[in-house]
């Protein structure tokens, strides 16, 4: 889902995961505050990398999934992780 910066984006995607039990969302062009990414509820884990504002993200509605950011090939425009 491109996000196109917005917040309202943000809330709607929310209400989507939580609405159809939603895994894994990944997002571009997330709503981002100080240059990390903003606006979901603090129970969903936001993988995202780099120190500019964050054009990629990876959110996670589900405990239970393990993933592992690799550091190396992420930046602020990609977050790579492995997902088990």
């Amino acid at each position: 889902m491109n996000f196109q910066r917005s917040r309202d984006a943000a809330s709607n995607l929310t209400q989507v995961i939580i609405q159809n039990n939603v895994d894994i969302a990944f997002v571009q062009e997330p709503y981002t505050s100080h240059n990390n990414v903003a606006g979901f509820p603090k129970e969903f884990t936001i993988y995202a990398h780099g120190v500019g504002r964050k054009t990629a993200a990876i959110v996670i509605n589900n405990k239970g999934i393990d993933i592992i950011t690799i550091a190396q090939r992420s930046n602020e425009d990609a977050t790579l992780t492995e997902i088990r």
